[in-house]
């Protein structure tokens, strides 16, 4: 069983969409741009003082091609099956 947790962690989530973006060499504005917020919006998440909603959430794992499960913190594969 590869689930690691059973509550999402606001903090776990932003330390992510920090590490991925980062990784990629893309700025705030860039991600905030194809996950349709505002980049004000999109670092608060970073900084998590806001929790990410489903669709922004869903638009960035598919634009990284990583799992929703993964960013949330359920599960240890980020990959995509």
């Amino acid at each position: 069983n590869k689930t690691i947790n059973d509550k999402i962690d606001i903090k776990n989530i932003g330390n992510k969409l920090k590490e991925i973006r980062t990784s990629h060499n893309e700025t705030q504005s860039k991600i905030a741009d194809i996950i349709q917020v505002d980049q004000s919006n999109y670092s608060k998440y970073v900084l998590e003082k806001f929790l990410i909603q489903t669709y922004p959430l869903v638009d960035f794992a598919k634009y990284y091609n990583v799992s929703v499960d993964w960013l949330c913190g359920k599960t240890k594969d980020s990959i995509i099956k």
